[in-house]
């Protein structure tokens, strides 16, 4: 039971990330922790509640997939962290990740992380490209990336 709620949150991610994820993943198959992330990565973690056609989660996905090449140019990792139940009991990695950025069960929010593992912004509804392409292109790492050339505008 334990695989399968781990199976189904990594399918739940290489799903967001699109066809090709499992190739391009740095983490294979595991779930990182935020630790093993830090100063290479920047984690935006979705807690979500629950799926449907018109959820938070389905237009935070679409917006996310639409605009993958951008978010890979900017390190960003996307984690997602479900609600349910089963998962919040089996996976402690996934309670800790809810404690850690005190969101409530049942609520719907986007946290992003800094790649010094700070977090560095939060919301409550699908967050668009343009605000998060905003929010690390302002951040001095972000800017140093750009001035060293290591990663593309």
């Amino acid at each position: 039971m334990i695989a399968d709620s781990a199976v189904r949150l990594i399918s739940m991610l290489l799903l967001l990330a699109g066809p090709s994820a499992a190739s391009q993943s740095k983490y294979g198959d595991i779930i990182p922790s935020l630790a093993e992330m830090r100063n290479h990565d920047r984690p935006l973690i979705v807690f979500f509640p629950s799926t449907g056609p018109d959820s938070p989660l389905q237009q935070q996905m679409k917006i996310l997939r639409e605009h993958q090449e951008k978010l890979n140019e900017r390190d960003v990792v996307v984690l997602l962290n479900e609600d349910d139940a089963v998962n919040l009991r089996l996976h402690a990695s996934l309670d800790v990740l809810r404690r850690k950025f005190h969101v409530e069960v049942g609520s719907f929010t986007v946290v992003l992380v800094g790649k010094d593992g700070g977090e560095k912004f939060r919301s409550h509804v699908p967050v668009t490209i343009e605000k998060l392409d905003a929010l690390i292109d302002a951040m001095p790492m972000r800017q140093q990336e750009v001035r060293d050339g290591h990663h593309p505008e």
